[in-house]
């Protein structure tokens, strides 16, 4: 008799990686079609002669049904308010934009480490063991690793992986 899985623990994998590849061939569609409607209020807010000028809002509907129906609107949007959210953290973690954040978010928790370790020095931090849970797109165990400790980050969402 075969070993049954009762967690299914791949299969469960398996599909998480397929929404999240999913979400990001969805995502330019989605991100398109939020343009769009935002787009739409303005354009209602504006008085009749200035909306002459415009392309009708039947006309800018007819392309979103048009795209909805190419990237099928059945997708579950939480998978791309996710990567969304994903595509700040990168911002966040990653640009030259999102310095003021790391330094209000990070900060903090450098200092403890190096207040708390400040007698051992920079180059004996290897032997000292910092995990970083929810880790992200790790850049907090960046920074930490940058301090000399040996680090390491855990992250169990497949978007940030």
């Amino acid at each position: 008799m075969e070993s049954e899985n009762p967690y299914n623990i791949e299969q469960k994998e398996i599909t998480a990686f397929e929404e999240v590849f999913a979400a990001f061939l969805y995502y330019p569609f989605y991100f398109e079609d939020k343009l769009v409607n935002k787009r739409l209020k303005k354009i209602d807010s504006l008085r009749a002669k200035q909306r002459m000028t415009l392309v009708t809002a039947g006309e800018i509907e007819a392309l979103i049904d048009k795209k909805r129906t190419e990237y099928h609107s059945d997708f579950p949007s939480f998978q791309l308010e996710r990567l969304e959210s994903a595509i700040h953290m990168v911002v966040r973690d990653w640009s030259s934009e999102g310095a003021e954040e790391r330094k209000l978010t990070y900060s903090p928790v450098l200092h403890v480490l190096e207040s708390f370790f400040h007698s051992i020095k920079k180059e004996d931090r290897f032997q000292i063991k910092v995990l970083v849970p929810g880790a992200g797109l790790a850049r907090l165990a960046y920074e930490i690793a940058i301090l000399n400790f040996w680090t390491q980050g855990n992250e169990f969402s497949f978007m940030m992986v």
